[in-house]
């Protein structure tokens, strides 16, 4: 509703007044290189996506999500994702997209799977797909909360999340990227009939 801004930088996140600009509030936050920050549909969550240490040699390092509750003014949850390469391999960065109540949070799994997650305990609820290994995915949720659109380098995958099975995988050769590093953010429009994708 614009009433609110939010920025995060390395260890601090800050609430502004969307009409007036004064500072609202400043939170202290574990350290660490933030890659996302996005609101809630309702504006009543922020999910910040963090870097939490020095990357590892051709590694993105080990990753972190952070869930804070607006009104209260607190965090509510906060979810790690680990990269010992010696095991999973993934090297990858951590995407999220939040349903359109906020209630759960699809981000990557231990072993960089799809997850779905409960955004108040990030007890898992389901996991599928093949990992997503050396590679930056971004994710999106459709408005009606059935479909998770999955950007990874140069293609785009249409998951059905009650039934964990992807409907169609497109590659598009005009998403931008070098030396087989792509990032991107993806977004549904309101209605759900479009997906935008900035690389």
């Amino acid at each position: 509703d614009d009433s609110i801004i939010a920025g995060a930088n390395y260890n601090s996140l800050t609430l502004w007044d969307g009409q007036t600009g004064d500072q609202l509030e400043r939170i202290g936050l574990p350290n660490g290189a933030v890659t996302d920050i996005r609101f809630s549909a309702d504006g009543a969550k922020i999910v910040i996506s963090k870097n939490d240490g020095p990357p590892q040699i051709n590694a993105f390092g080990n990753l972190s999500l952070t869930i804070f509750d607006v009104l209260e003014k607190k965090v509510i949850s906060n979810y790690k994702l680990d990269q010992q390469l010696n095991k999973t391999g993934c090297n990858t960065t951590l995407p999220f997209a939040l349903t359109s109540d906020g209630s759960q949070i699809a981000t990557l799994t231990q072993d960089c799977k799809i997850g779905i997650y409960d955004s108040l305990t990030f007890d898992e609820i389901s996991s599928f797909g093949s990992p997503y290994s050396d590679s930056a995915p971004a994710f999106s949720i459709s408005p009606d909360n059935s479909l998770l659109v999955v950007v990874v380098r140069k293609s785009i995958e249409i998951w059905d999340i009650k039934t964990e099975k992807r409907i169609k995988k497109m590659d598009i050769p005009e998403l931008a990227g070098t030396f087989d590093f792509y990032t991107h953010k993806t977004a549904f429009t309101p209605d759900g009939k479009t997906i935008i994708i900035n690389s």
